[in-house]
């Protein structure tokens, strides 16, 4: 099953304070080895008109950042190949190599202790944001950095040393729903998600599927990052309880406890098996 792709952004909502396409100058780089994060945070930048460029993991990042100039750049933590901090440090070394100014770089990871926090400034970062990424601060981030202007939206600094907003914001829902059956789960993912959720589910339940098998044979790196990306994808798609299954499953392959890592692997299984998007 193949995720859908991001329609054309057409207009913003009028009761919205986000820009109409135009109003944004410069090009982002989001970098992120989770396919979803990556469908997620492009569709919102793309309704702002921010031209972007999506990139998979540091190296891919740096061969971006090498040919192009950026406004802003959303890097994600935790990558293969080439990790976030890594990445950053060769960014900085670039910057100074060709005498250019410093582009400001966000961190992007679903769980980052507040030691972390405060010493991602010395790496090279200029501030952070959780995930899964609230839209508010994602608005908030871009005004902060970048051209942008939005001046109805609250707030303006996000520091380092405090967490940022948590869920998606809510979104007025249709009154009339179709009775789902009585052990079923009712998330409300943000409608501009709705067409990527059954995706996601069917996803991250062949993803639960092979992790039995990553258990068994003690491959606890891949058990570990689908821990982490449960945790960000659930938050996402107002899928609570898998971004609770999601840490511990994380906890579990970091602690190599096989069975409990198996117990959890199968509840959250028959936990998006009831999921009901409404």
């Amino acid at each position: 099953m193949s995720p859908p792709s991001s329609p054309d952004p057409g207009p913003a909502p009028a009761a919205s304070p986000e820009p109409s396409p135009g109003n944004f100058r410069g090009r982002i780089l989001v970098v992120d080895d989770n396919e979803t994060n990556l469908l997620v945070i492009t569709r919102l930048l793309r309704v702002l008109g921010c031209p972007i460029d999506a990139a998979e993991n540091g190296g891919q990042a740096l061969g971006f950042f090498a040919e192009r100039r950026y406004a802003l750049v959303f890097m994600d933590l935790q990558m293969p190949v080439l990790d976030g901090v890594a990445a950053v440090a060769r960014m900085r070394a670039m910057e100074r190599n060709r005498g250019s100014d410093p582009v400001p770089i966000v961190a992007l990871s679903a769980f980052v202790p507040d030691s972390e926090f405060a010493s991602l400034r010395g790496a090279g970062f200029d501030g952070a944001l959780t995930k899964p990424v609230n839209r508010q601060a994602l608005l908030e981030v871009l005004e902060q950095f970048t051209s942008l202007e939005l001046p109805d939206a609250p707030g303006r600094a996000i520091p380092l040393a405090v967490r940022p907003p948590g869920p998606l914001d809510a979104s007025p829902r249709d009154e009339h729903k179709t009775v789902p059956p009585r052990d079923a789960i009712e998330v409300h993912p943000d409608p501009e998600f709705m067409d990527l959720a059954p995706w996601v589910v069917s996803k991250l339940t062949e993803r639960l599927e092979q992790a039995l098998g990553q258990v068994n044979r003690g491959e606890w790196d891949e058990v570990r990052r689908l821990g982490h990306d449960l945790r960000g994808e659930g938050g996402t798609f107002d899928l609570t309880g898998l971004g609770e299954l999601g840490w511990d499953l994380r906890n579990a392959a970091l602690e190599r406890r096989g069975a409990d890592a198996l117990r959890i692997a199968r509840e959250a299984i028959d936990y998006l098996a009831r999921v009901v998007f409404v």
